[in-house]
């Protein structure tokens, strides 16, 4: 597949598609404001239609600056033409570390072009215009209308690893090639053999820790080290209490609840979750974030894993949903009853790194369902 061509000339080539000039172009690309919430909403609405499920007009504010620097999570950039808004793109700020420097860099989300000017190249240069703004950018997920441009703007790296954890077989069982008469034996099968599993975990398991709801993150989280899971190398997001506090406790699209382990007196890691829905609409219990420290990081993980399964029990879910780039984590998954479906290798993941971030694109990362909304609605 051919490459996109340099941001010169996507510009010149966008811009007389467009009827401007470069300079004009590039001119009309600026961070939109809250004076220009209104016009965002109706340009989202017409454009989105049914797919809006959630409270945009909450959404938008929480989730962009809007020329407030104390709130947001970065900018929502908008293009007009003398006026006219014709696409708008965002960005989340993400500050990186692979343990020897830290780079910041942002996440690319919410771009949305007017749908006469697909073919001229905007979504293009949106993205190229936005990469001479930060020392990397990240891409999750595509659709089949920006695969094609999220593999030719960006260098690939592992994909989000999608893993589940069975509460009740019954429906995943029904959409196997299981014999019908046979279906309720082993869906029945299934969930005693879970249930087994999951009490000689919890039997294993040699706690030493407090668990308790984790109502805020505290004042001295201003920086929280690296997830002990993860191998020297690997680049991890920084989380700090602000952070944490705004992007899980605040956020207006999904409830999400975070349970701290503590050990001592002292936080020894968090997960957090929200309950979602399964494409069968069946109830499951999503885990969007997670965090240990160098005090035993394994047990903390398994026994904030099992918290989850029996939270997810006790609401009733059918299933335990896990989305990780963490190659580390696979067989820690599956030991505590995570399997990975066969089918689909999960979202793409893409970096562009300007000349300070170049080499991470042959680095491991770390990413899960804190650096995506998809799951959020």
């Amino acid at each position: 597949m051919s490459k996109i061509p340099p941001l010169s000339v996507t510009a010149r080539l966008t811009a007389r598609a467009l009827g401007l000039g470069a300079e004009a172009l590039h001119a009309g690309l600026q961070p939109a404001r809250h004076a220009d919430l209104a016009d965002v909403l109706a340009f989202r609405r017409q454009h989105l239609g049914e797919r809006i499920d959630w409270d945009d007009a909450r959404y938008l504010p929480w989730r962009y600056h809007l020329g407030r620097s104390a709130d947001g999570f970065g900018e929502l950039w908008a293009l007009r033409r003398q006026g006219e808004l014709l696409g708008i793109v965002g960005t989340e700020t993400m500050e990186c570390t692979d343990g020897q420097r830290t780079l910041r860099g942002h996440r690319l989300m919410d771009i949305l072009v007017r749908p006469d000017l697909a073919d001229s190249g905007l979504g293009a240069w949106l993205n190229q215009a936005l990469f001479e703004r930060a020392d990397f950018t990240i891409a999750i997920g595509a659709n089949q209308f920006s695969k094609g441009l999220v593999s030719r703007l960006f260098k690939p790296l592992a994909p989000m690893s999608d893993s589940v954890h069975p509460l009740q077989c019954r429906p995943f069982v029904e959409r196997s090639r299981v014999p019908m008469k046979l279906k309720r034996v082993v869906a029945g099968s299934g969930d005693a053999l879970m249930s087994g599993w999951g009490t000689l975990l919890r039997w294993q398991a040699r706690h030493g820790l407090v668990l308790r709801p984790l109502e805020g993150f505290e004042e001295g989280d201003a920086r929280l080290p690296t997830c002990a899971l993860q191998p020297p190398g690997t680049v991890q997001v920084v989380r700090t209490g602000a952070y944490l506090n705004r992007r899980l406790l605040a956020n207006p699209r999904a409830r999400i609840d975070t349970l701290g382990a503590y050990r001592a007196g002292r936080r020894t890691g968090y997960i957090a979750w929200l309950q979602s829905r399964r494409p069968d609409r069946a109830p499951e219990l999503h885990i969007v974030d997670w965090h240990v420290g160098a005090d035993r990081p394994l047990l903390t993980w398994g026994v904030l894993l099992r918290a989850a399964v029996a939270a997810a029990r006790r609401q009733g879910c059918s299933s335990v949903r896990l989305i990780t780039q963490q190659s580390g984590l696979p067989p820690l998954r599956r030991r505590h009853g995570f399997v990975e479906p066969r089918s689909g290798t999960g979202a793409m993941v893409g970096l562009h790194g300007n000349p300070a971030a170049a080499a991470w694109s042959g680095l491991p990362w770390a990413l899960n369902s804190l650096c995506d909304d998809g799951h959020e609605h």
